[in-house]
């Protein structure tokens, strides 16, 4: 559904500062005189507003609180939270999908997440930091923008739709005036923050001091109701919406987004990642990730070492992202299948069986998630369909981390305690490395099969 066009209206009062409002098409009609006199009104108090949204979400309400505002600040009101866990369809810890579904839906763009993580190739993804357990960028899917750059080139084929990525490194004055733009134009703005490679929102910024405002992660008891400053200097890129265009076939995406996870896969280790901000670290891709972290686990996850508390959380981190992210990769493969010839879809099925594999070694859903959470793509899947591994690894806030091994459950770190039990985690690291591996082996078969199918058409 295309959005409706808005203007915007300028009025500048002497030595009040400028008044600036964004009304959605159609305000200013028979009530213009009404519109006219709210501004005046809100000019006198030194209040500036800049209002945007879409047309089809006409019903939302509420702005962030505007009592300590600039003259100079500019807002779109009413973006949804980012919230660990869900706290409803919008986000989840697969950031990437998530920040994309809340700002493409508040336009009048809607997609699911399994389609906005298969398409843009995020749901095949796997990238961990290598020679460390300490770096928590592996679990932020999509986190270096110049590895994943391919996957959102064809997402935005996909759904029809412009973009741009500016990268805060290298062109810092060019991400601030992308950014503004895109929310002067009433379109929020996809960010990565990388002193925490966490995603963010960006809904409104200060002309003034040249901050952003907007939406940061957090749980359901720590996302603030208002939105947050968020500087310039810690953006490591942002992908700013542009405006529709012309969207290719459903079989040019799907086929798009298994080129990518191939590629992502056969990637190995990288060294460097353009627009990274302060990630210093190399960073591996594919099943090689699981082969560098299993031969640290040895020496890294030491509960009397030094740093363990921090090292499990990025390791349930990692996981939680690679569970989400493969349970994604299911779903799309399930939808896409049929524009795929026969033989082809038949590698495509040997690929699904593979990650629901993988995900029967990780905790199910509803071991990991609360049941207050409304969603999760492991509820679509159901959990019949998940074959329970053995051993099964559920790594999900301190308390709860455990090892399950024939039918016995021990905690983590009483498995890591012993020499012994860090060796079976890491040959357990191993076991996802092959079913991995298999997976992706798939998928290179069902493009060969793919290719060859569409040359004898």
């Amino acid at each position: 559904m295309k959005p409706a066009k808005r203007r915007a209206v300028e009025l500048t009062i002497p030595n009040l500062g400028e008044l600036s409002v964004t009304f959605r098409s159609g305000f200013l009609g028979a009530g213009a005189a009404q519109a006219w006199l709210l501004m005046l009104l809100m000019a006198l108090v030194g209040i500036c507003v800049s209002v945007g949204g879409a047309a089809e979400e006409s019903s939302r309400q509420g702005s962030r609180s505007m009592s300590q505002a600039s003259p100079q600040l500019h807002i779109i009101p009413a973006v949804p939270k980012l919230v660990w866990g869900g706290l409803d369809t919008y986000t989840d810890d697969l950031m990437i999908s998530s920040a994309l579904r809340v700002c493409l839906d508040f336009i009048g763009e809607k997609h699911e997440k399994w389609f906005l993580a298969g398409a843009s190739g995020a749901a095949f993804d796997l990238g961990w930091a290598a020679g460390t357990m300490d770096a928590g960028a592996g679990g932020a899917v999509f986190a270096h923008p110049s590895h994943f750059e391919p996957g959102i080139e064809n997402l935005f084929r996909a759904i029809g739709r412009n973009y741009t990525v500016v990268y805060g490194k290298s062109d810092p004055e060019r991400l601030r005036r992308v950014a503004c733009e895109s929310i002067d134009a009433g379109r929020p703005v996809i960010a990565s923050e990388w002193r925490v490679d966490h995603f963010a929102v960006l809904a409104g910024y200060d002309a003034a001091s040249g901050e952003f405002v907007g939406r940061r992660y957090g749980s359901r008891k720590e996302v603030p109701e208002d939105y947050v400053s968020i500087k310039p200097d810690t953006l490591a890129f942002v992908i700013a919406i542009g405006e529709s265009t012309s969207r290719a076939s459903a079989r040019e995406a799907a086929v798009g987004a298994l080129r990518f996870a191939i590629a992502s896969a056969r990637t190995g280790t990288r060294n460097t990642a353009r627009g990274q901000g302060g990630t210093s670290h190399a960073m591996v891709y594919g099943p090689e990730a699981f082969t560098e972290h299993a031969r640290l686990v040895p020496d890294s996850l030491d509960p009397n070492g030094p740093d363990f508390d921090w090292r499990e959380h990025v390791l349930r981190w990692r996981l939680d992202a690679l569970q989400l992210a493969r349970a994604y990769a299911i779903i799309y493969l399930q939808e896409v299948e049929r524009e795929f010839s026969p033989s082809a879809r038949e590698h495509l099925r040997v690929a699904k069986g593979k990650y629901y594999e993988l995900l029967g070694l990780l905790a199910l859903d509803n071991q990991t998630y609360s049941a207050e959470t409304a969603f999760t793509p492991l509820t679509r899947l159901g959990a019949s369909e998940v074959p329970m591994g053995s051993p099964q690894v559920r790594l999900f806030g301190s308390a709860d981390n455990f090892w399950s091994e024939d039918g016995k459950h021990i905690s983590i770190r009483e498995l890591l305690e012993a020499s012994e039990g860090r060796q079976k985690f890491a040959h357990w690291l191993l076991k996802l490395r092959d079913i991995e591996e298999q997976a992706v082996q798939a998928l290179e078969n069902a493009l060969a099969d793919e290719a060859a199918a569409v040359q004898v058409r």
